[in-house]
């Protein structure tokens, strides 16, 4: 009887050799409880075939791709942003230039708010809007929800602080120093320089089609200044000839930050390309007087604002 099992054993542990190979049904038996995890058995005939557990390699390939589609779309997401706070970098520094921007376009909403006879609460809450309304219509319009400074709450300290601080001093101090019309230029420049390649970070970190980029590029450096204009019943800078080209350099600002991402470049790259690219169509478009053509013999009379 010893022999028997002994030569039972080695048949059943016997490799296979053909595509086919007779088993008893038995010996078929005990070599599927052996190897159930991989493979599945059938019995047709005598005649044993395996057959490898396709279902389980299905749903270990979909959960593959899932968590490395997953970790893609993180990466990208990482990879077009910034962080939270400013840093010693060139990401960190865009944040940087991001709230000089925010403080700059808070201060000259809440002036102009003051010429036109605005009160104090009234000069505040325009230089906030100034400050907020590109980005707040961008994240509208894109079904951005909630808005960005509902969750970074310091753009909305920063700009109320910075607008009532600038009215309190517009009270006592009528600012006519020689250089403050210049800082105020240039980091009106620098800012919208940030802005645009922010906004441009937005679109293409959802994925957006080129124009729509381009817009809400447009959209986070202008809207805010619309909003200031159209509250103070001015014509809107943008639009109007009696300023130097402004919308345009943003919009060209943007487009630098894309052919330099579809050239493959690092994204510190991109950032300066987009924001040299601004400020120097700023330079350019103040020092030239550019400006887009209009049609003279209709253009309305307007007044220059003050």
């Amino acid at each position: 009887m010893l022999c028997a099992m002994l030569r039972r054993v080695i048949r059943c542990s016997r490799p296979n050799v053909s595509s086919a190979v007779r088993m008893s049904p038995s010996c078929a038996q005990s070599h599927s409880a052996i190897g159930e995890a991989s493979v599945s058995l059938s019995i047709q005939n005598g005649v044993f075939h395996p057959r490898h557990d396709r279902s389980s390699r299905r749903s270990s390939t979909a959960t593959t791709t899932t968590t490395s589609k997953a970790s893609t779309e993180s990466t990208i997401a990482i990879y077009e942003g910034m962080p939270r706070y400013p840093q010693w970098s060139v990401v960190g520094t865009l944040r940087g230039l991001d709230y000089m921007g925010t403080v700059s376009f808070a201060i000259s909403g809440c002036m102009t708010a003051a010429a036109c006879g605005l009160d104090a609460l009234g000069c505040t809450a325009v230089g906030t809007i100034t400050a907020l309304g590109g980005g707040t219509a961008r994240d509208i319009l894109w079904g951005k929800l909630p808005v960005f400074w509902l969750d970074e709450t310091e753009y909305v300290y920063m700009s109320m602080v910075t607008a009532f601080t600038t009215f309190c001093v517009c009270c006592y101090v009528n600012p006519t120093w020689p250089w403050f019309d210049s800082v105020m230029w240039w980091t009106d420049t620098v800012g919208l320089g940030a802005f645009a390649v922010i906004g441009t970070m937005f679109g293409v970190r959802n994925k957006l089609s080129i124009p729509l980029v381009l817009l809400g590029t447009l959209i986070t450096c202008t809207g805010g200044g619309i909003a200031r204009d159209l509250i103070c019943r001015r014509p809107v800078r943008i639009m109007h000839t009696w300023a130097e080209t402004y919308a345009i350099t943003t919009i060209l600002g943007g487009v630098a930050y894309l052919a330099t991402r579809q050239l493959g470049l690092p994204l510190h790259v991109r950032i300066l390309s987009g924001i040299a690219t601004t400020v120097s169509l700023r330079i350019y478009a103040a020092t030239f007087d550019w400006k887009l053509p209009v049609a003279a013999a209709m253009n309305p009379p307007f007044p220059r604002p003050s």
